[in-house]
Parts: structure tokens; sequence; C-alpha cells
């Protein structure tokens, strides 16, 4: 069951950009009613707390680690973000043989045990 409160003005309508509040009404034991917040607080993780716990966790991370870990297309804008933060990260430029022939792609690590301004 949900329950919309709203102020009212001095004339007695809802006034212009008012919102609701949206409440849920469930019974306890005792047929007693209980008011409880219908909002989940906890958020998602986003692909920078992903890629952020992922270097805490595994010591780096590559490209193809974040697509295939958390279908994260883009860790260089990720990467960038969590430098806007504060965090201090390490860029380490490897080169391979790949099937077709040299390949190039970025490993990135956490500098001082990944602190934000650190």
């Amino acid at each position: 069951m949900f329950m919309f409160t709203h102020k009212k003005s001095s004339q007695g309508a809802i006034p212009k950009g008012a919102y609701l509040n949206l409440t849920t009404v469930v019974m306890t034991e005792g047929n007693t009613m209980k008011n409880q917040d219908n909002f989940n607080t906890k958020k998602p993780m986003t692909q920078c707390d992903k890629t952020l716990e992922y270097m805490k966790s595994k010591g780096g991370i590559t490209p193809i680690d974040a697509l295939s870990e958390f279908g994260c297309f883009s860790l260089a804008q990720r990467i960038y973000d969590l430098k806007k933060r504060g965090y201090s990260i390490i860029t380490e430029r490897i080169n391979k043989d790949g099937m077709f022939g040299k390949v190039s792609f970025a490993k990135y690590r956490l500098n001082n045990a990944g602190d934000a301004n650190g």
C-alpha cells in the first residue's frame, strides 16, 4: 500500500513545483501500521567504482579486463575520472606480439595503496 503526502498552500491547493513524498505503509505484528521509506538508499556501483575495486583487488587493470569483467568500453575515460577525483594511478604501456602483429595497450594500477589525493 502506498500513501502520498504533500504540503498544501494557504489557498488549499498543491503549490506549483510541490513534490510528493512516497512512503510505504506495511503491517507489522499485532496489526499495527509502520511507515518505511520506499527508496533503496544503496546505489549501484559505477564503472569508476568497479574500476577502483578491481585495481585494489587484482593490482592492475587493462581494457580487456574492464570490458570482460564489467562491460566498460572506455577504461581510459574511467581512469581520467578517477584521476580527477584525486587518485594517483600509474599507466604502464604493454607491447606484445598478437595474432595479427604487434599490439600495444595500457595497464593501470594504483599508486600509494589507492588513497585519494595520495
